[in-house]
C-alpha cells in the first residue's frame, strides 16, 4: 500500500475474504497518514489531528480525542450518570437579553437602570450595558454562550448608619445594623450589629461610662459549611469611652473627658480556587434534601461610642458635660454571587463587597463570588472588598466649672478649670476581604 493511501474506504464490515483485499491478519500499517473505517455519518477516522467520528472532518467532529489526549464530547457518561457543560452553563431557556435600562425581562425586576434577578436565570446570551446594573439578590445567573458585562453585577452587603450626637445629659443612641441579605438559591448574609451609645456627662457627680460596643456575630453556618474552613469569625466591638472625672472637691477643677473606644478585630479571609467540576457546582447547592455543602459568611459588628464630657467643677459647676456620641452600626456581609457562563467577557465590575459602616461601625465583610466559565476576558475587575469603617462616635463636652467663689463676701475670683471633652470613639479596620472561587471547565 502506498503512503497515503486510504485504508477499507466505505468497507463498513469486514471477513476474512475481505481482509485479504488488503492486509493480512493481524498485520499492522505502520506509515499511514489516514484512515477511515465505515461510510457516512458513521465513519470512524483517523489522521495525524487525532482519532474523531460523527462528521467528515476532525474540527466539525461531535467526538474526537487529539495527539494529546484532550477529548471532545457532547456528553459523558460515567456509572451512569450523564456529565454535560449543559448542566453547568444552562438550558438557555430564558433566551437572548440585552439589559440597557429601558428594556424590562420576565426574569429580573427593573427600577431604573438597576436590575434584580426574582429567580434563577438562564439566558442564551446576555448583555449589560455601560452604566447598568444587574442585582443577582441571592439567584443564580446562568449563561449558555456568551456573558458581556459593560456594566456592574453584584450582590453587595448593606451599610450601617451613623450614630446620633450626644447632648447635655443625653447621649447619643448608637447607629443601626446594615440589615441581613436574604437567602434565596444562594445564602445571603447576617446582618451587622448596632452601635453603642455615648457616655453620659453631668455636673460634679459622676460622668457616665461610654458603653461597650456590642459584639459581631457569626454567619449562619450550616453543617459541612465549606465557608467556616477558610474565613475568620467576627471581633467584639470596640469599647465606648469612659467617664469623664468629678472635679475634684480641693482644686474645683473640671474632670478629664473619657477616653474612646478602642476596635475589635476581624481576621482576614483567605481565597481559594478550586479545580474539580463537581466541589464547584455542589458547593453552592441549597438543596435541603441534601447533605451538601453550603457557602455562607460573616458580618461585621457595632461601632464604638464616644466617651462622656468631663464633669464640671466640685459644687460650683455651671453647666454638666456633654454627652458622647453614639457608635455607628456595623455593615452587613455581601452575599453569595454565582455566575456560570461558557464565555464571560468582564469589562465592567462584579462585586459582593462588605457594606459600610457608620461612624465607628466596621464595614461588614466581603461576600463569595463563584465563576465557573469556559473562557474569561475583558479588562473589568472582580471584587469581594469588605465595607469601609466609619470615624468613632464623638465624644462630649466638658462642664463649664464655676468662675467665683460664691461663699466669700465679696464673693472672691477662683478661676477653676472647667472639664474636659470626652473623647471620640476610635474607628476599627475595615472588612475583611472575602472569597474568589474561579474555576474554568
Amino acid at each position: 500500500m502506498e503512503e497515503g493511501q486510504s485504508l477499507f474506504t466505505d468497507i463498513p464490515y469486514l471477513d476474512p475474504s475481505q481482509v485479504q483485499q488488503g492486509l493480512q491478519e493481524q498485520q499492522d500499517v505502520t506509515n499511514a497518514r489516514s484512515l477511515r473505517l465505515g461510510a457516512g455519518a458513521t465513519a470512524i477516522h483517523g489522521d495525524q489531528s487525532g482519532l474523531w467520528l460523527g462528521a467528515d472532518k476532525f474540527l466539525d467532529a461531535p467526538f474526537s480525542v487529539d495527539m494529546n489526549g484532550n477529548m471532545t464530547a457532547t456528553n459523558v457518561i460515567i456509572n451512569g450518570s450523564s456529565i454535560s457543560n449543559e448542566h453547568i452553563f444552562g438550558s438557555g431557556i430564558d433566551g437572548t437579553a440585552t439589559l440597557d435600562g429601558s428594556a424590562t425581562v420576565g426574569w429580573a425586576s427593573k427600577s431604573g437602570s438597576v436590575y434584580t434577578l426574582t429567580k434563577d436565570a438562564f439566558l442564551d446570551t446576555l448583555t449589560i450595558n455601560v452604566g447598568v446594573t444587574l442585582k443577582t439578590g441571592g439567584y443564580r445567573l446562568f449563561v449558555k454562550n456568551t456573558l458581556t458585562n459593560n456594566g456592574a453585577i453584584h450582590w453587595n452587603g448593606e451599610k450601617g448608619t451613623d450614630g446620633l450626637r450626644g447632648f447635655v445629659r443625653d447621649p447619643g443612641a448608637g447607629g443601626t445594623a446594615g440589615p441581613a441579605l436574604a437567602s434565596q438559591s444562594l445564602y445571603g448574609s447576617v446582618a451587622g450589629k448596632a452601635g453603642s451609645a455615648g457616655g453620659q456627662g453631668d455636673y460634679s457627680g459622676s460622668g457616665g461610662a461610654g458603653k461597650a460596643g456590642t459584639a459581631g456575630v457569626t454567619g449562619n453556618n450550616v453543617s459541612n459549611s465549606f465557608a467556616s474552613a477558610f474565613s475568620g469569625a467576627s471581633g467584639a466591638g470596640g469599647k465606648g469611652g469612659d467617664a469623664g472625672y468629678n472635679g475634684t472637691p480641693l482644686a474645683f477643677d473640671g474632670g478629664n473627658g473619657g477616653a474612646g473606644g478602642a476596635s475589635g478585630v476581624l481576621s482576614s479571609a483567605s481565597k481559594i480556587r478550586p479545580y474539580c467540576i463537581q466541589f464547584a457546582v455542589e458547593m453552592f447547592d441549597k438543596a435541603a434534601a441534601t447533605a451538601l455543602a453550603y457557602l455562607t459568611y460573616y458580618a461585621g459588628y457595632g461601632g464604638a461610642g464616644g466617651g462622656g464630657g468631663g464633669a464640671s467643677g466640685y459644687y460650683y459647676g455651671v453647666s454638666p458635660g456633654g454627652g458622647g456620641g453614639g457608635g455607628g452600626g456595623s455593615g452587613s456581609g455581601g452575599g453569595t454571587l454565582v455566575i456560570c457562563a461558557r464565555n464571560i467577557v468582564n469589562n465592567g465590575t462584579i462585586q459582593s463587597g462588605g457594606g459600610g459602616g457608620g461612624g465607628g461601625g466596621r464595614g461588614g465583610a466581603g461576600g463569595i463570588i463563584v465563576l465557573i466559565y469556559g473562557s474569561l476576558t475583558g479588562t473589568g475587575t472582580v471584587s469581594v472588598a469588605g465595607g469601609a469603617s466609619g470615624t468613632g462616635g464623638l465624644g462630649g463636652a466638658g462642664g463649664l466649672s464655676a468662675l467665683n467663689r460664691g461663699w466669700t463676701s465679696p464673693p472672691a475670683p477662683w478661676n477653676c478649670l472647667d472639664g474636659q471633652a470626652g473623647a471620640d470613639g476610635v474607628s476599627p479596620a475595615d472588612g475583611a476581604d472575602g472569597i474568589i472561587i474561579e474555576l474554568q471547565v
